[in-house]
């Protein structure tokens, strides 16, 4: 009867999907290959199928690949999935790749189901397919994912533990009842604190209106059973069968569909709920090894494990989550220990510090022997013994002599620091007084310009009787720095400055209207031409007078330049119509003439005359027969035509002709060199005698020989070129 109304035998040891039990291990075929596989098809209570492998001993709901035909494979590759809404029942479709859901069924399903239909018409008749395990239900299709992967507990486990969990031990209450309902004649079903307010309500069973209602209250109900999530089905009827909200659901079906539906995430509360209470464990592990005066921060694990062997806090915490909390209330005692020490460091300091700076004679440049001294002899450093240093440190030293030198070399830095400022306010205000007689004397300077004392072009020794009795000038003297000449001299160039561009700017309003100042120009005109002109804008009245000025000079000088220019043309013209003059001249000049016999000849002609100076007339004649050949001609003409004559004869030379030419030249040198040797030793061997009469023939064949070496020379020179 039992079995009729529930499902499930309630016996004790009735066989689940880890362990096959009662049903035949028959290897089942490859629908592809023909041969058999390792694995075999079984059958749960309720109907589902599982598949049971024989070589590893393991257990799947779903069916292995290896079985699968080619219409079940394709199906599971499909990445269209069907679910439905948990509220309204309705169908809809997920796409587990692009993450989209849709209402209507997609093309890849509808022709799988149509190639499955073909396929099982095609099968024999009483062919039994194996059933697949219940699928989820999943949220509404608005592109979410299926639901059911929260790890929030469902309505009413929150609230209740776990049935079985180290938190929950059984109690001497649990033990009676479970031996009077053992009594009662429903051996083998176990039963958990508050069940019996529910068992008296059997026999009237609640009403719902709706099947939501029934599963959720279905759940709420295994929640309050304390039901594992990894119970099997026949464990789960003994403990709630007696509770009215078990017949919420009719079918037995509908309950292990809820119940596999429940258990997922009644798994992952579980899951959390386990790992809060080892996070507490271990927290309060910690603190019991943070409180315990046992445990210093040389303290080892070793010591801990002697110390808390027999205590409950220590045992409830496994050995790796025990090395781990230990390992951080020693670093935390490490911690506290270390920011006591700094903070009694820093108090220390403090008050080094405050008796410091309450010595009067503590200075910049004490040494900290000194230093130390002076705090030693304080009364407030005797009041206190907690605090006595010594140099060097003693054993007995209570204080840290460490921090007291570091507050010693604090104030000192203050000091420093205070000198260094009282030196800088000084430093500045020396400077801001010394910028004030600088300005002083400038203001000066320019009252003398507006006076027209003082121009672009005054010097100082113009001036300084003028300022030597003044006051900005007497403070000037003996100050560091820029010096009043130096002012003075970088005045009077800002104004030779101001006046250049001023006369620049005069200059070309004058060249704009076409009245340039000439040596001729008056003031007067130079004043009417600049009338109501913009140029004269801030131009004094002494700046005016010196601008015209200046301009009148440089014009004076650009007419001297131009009429020198002008002369030096003319006396130019008038000496080159001089030598054409003597060029002319018949009979020819030669170079042995004398200017006392050719200047009657000339004396009436024009180019004669246009040479004013009797020098310059004697040194062009000199010049001129000085150019002259031994036959009367310009040495300077004949000299360049012979020399271009030669140039383009030349240009025609072959290289052995070059070769042959050196070769002569070097010959040459060497007979010379020779007749040199000779000529020496035939003069050594004559004497004066011969001496004599060479200097007697010499008259007029000296010139011809002369001659006709430098013709000679000229001809070789003509060659190389």
């Amino acid at each position: 009867m039992f079995k009729a109304h529930y499902g499930v035998s309630l016996a004790v040891g009735a066989p689940g999907p880890a362990a096959p039990k009662g049903s035949s291990n028959k290897r089942l075929l490859n629908p592809t290959t023909g041969r058999f596989t390792v694995w075999s098809e079984h059958r749960m209570p309720d109907g589902r199928t599982y598949y049971y492998n024989n070589d590893t001993k393991a257990s799947v709901w779903e069916k292995p690949a290896e079985l699968k035909t080619h219409l079940e494979i394709k199906r599971s590759l499909c990445p269209w999935k069907e679910f439905k809404q948990p509220d309204t029942g309705k169908t809809y479709f997920f796409n587990q790749a692009t993450k989209q859901s849709v209402w209507e069924k997609p093309q890849e399903l509808v022709e799988l189901d149509e190639l499955e239909k073909k396929s099982a018409a095609a099968e024999a008749a009483g062919a039994v397919t194996p059933n697949e395990a219940p699928k989820t239900d999943s949220g509404p299709p608005a592109g979410m994912p299926p639901v059911g992967s929260s790890n929030t507990p469902p309505a009413g486990m929150s609230s209740i533990p776990p049935v079985g969990t180290s938190g929950a031990p059984q109690t001497a209450a649990s033990l009676a009842a479970a031996a009077a309902a053992a009594s009662n004649g429903t051996t083998g079903v176990p039963q958990v604190p508050g069940a019996a307010a529910t068992t008296s309500q059997s026999s009237t069973p609640a009403s719902y209106k709706t099947k939501e209602e029934a599963v959720e209250a279905f759940k709420t109900m295994l929640a309050e059973r304390n039901v594992r999530s990894n119970w099997p089905w026949d464990k789960v009827v003994r403990a709630t069968h007696d509770d009215p909200r078990f017949n919420a659901l009719k079918k037995v079906n509908e309950k292990k569909q809820t119940f596999n539906s429940w258990r997922g995430s009644r798994a992952k509360w579980e899951k959390e709920e386990e790992r809060r209470k080892a996070r507490e464990a271990r927290e309060a592990l910690k603190q019991l090894f943070i409180s315990s005066d046992a445990v210093t921060p040389d303290t080892r694990f070793r010591r801990a494990q002697d110390v808390f062997r027999t205590n409950t806090v220590y045992l409830a915490v496994n050995e790796r989550e025990r090395r781990s909390a230990f390992d951080d209330a020693i670093f935390q005692k490490e911690r506290t220990y270390k920011d006591g020490l700094r903070e009694k460091r820093k108090q220390l300091r403090v008050l080094y510090g405050e008796r410091f700076s309450s010595i009067a004679e503590l200075k910049p440049d004490t040494p900290w022997e000194q230093g130390l001294a002076m705090l030693q002899a304080l009364e407030a450093y005797q009041e206190r013994p907690d605090i006595h240093v010594s140099n060097p440190p003693q054993p007995t030293d209570s204080g840290d002599v460490i921090e007291c030198l570091a507050a010693f070399e604090i104030r000192v830095d203050e000091l420093d620091k205070q000198a260094l400022a009282v030196e800088k306010q000084l430093k500045d205000a020396r400077r801001r007084t010394e910028r004030k007689r600088r300005d002083a004397f400038l203001e000066l300077l320019g009252e003398m310009a507006e006076a027209n004392v003082i121009h672009a072009k005054t010097k100082w020794i113009d001036v300084y009787r003028m300022v030597s009795f003044d006051l900005r000038y007497k403070e000037m003297l003996g100050q560091p720095g820029t010096t009043a000449l130096q002012l003075f001299k970088l005045f009077v160039d800002d104004l030779r400055q101001r006046w250049t561009k001023q006369k620049r700017a005069l200059r070309d309003a004058l060249r704009d209207i076409n009245k340039p100042v000439t040596p001729t120009t008056t003031p007067q005109e130079f004043a009417e031409a600049l009338q109501g002109r913009p140029e004269l804008d801030g131009v004094s009245e002494h700046s005016l007078e010196s601008i015209f000025k200046s301009l009148q000079e440089d014009a004076v000088a650009d007419q001297e330049e131009r009429l020198a220019s002008e002369r030096k043309r003319k006396r130019r013209d008038a000496e080159d119509r001089f030598t054409a003059m003597l060029r002319n001249l018949s009979p020819k000049l030669k170079r042995s003439s004398r200017w006392s016999k050719t200047r009657p000849l000339v004396e009436a002609e024009e180019a004669f005359v246009a040479v004013d100076d009797e020098e310059d007339r004697q040194r062009l004649f000199d010049d001129f027969c000085y150019r002259l050949d031994g036959d009367g001609s310009d040495s300077d003409d004949h000299h360049r035509k012979h020399s271009r004559k030669k140039h383009r004869s030349s240009r025609h030379r072959s290289d052995s002709e070059s070769d042959d030419e050196h070769r002569r030249s070097s010959s040459s040198k060497k007979k010379r060199k020779d007749k040199k040797k000779h000529s020496k030793k035939k003069k050594r061997r004559h004497g004066d005698d011969d001496d004599h009469a060479k200097s007697s023939d010499s008259g007029s064949e000296e010139d011809t020989l002369a001659d006709d070496a430098l013709e000679r020379r000229r001809q070789q020179i003509l060659k190389k070129l």
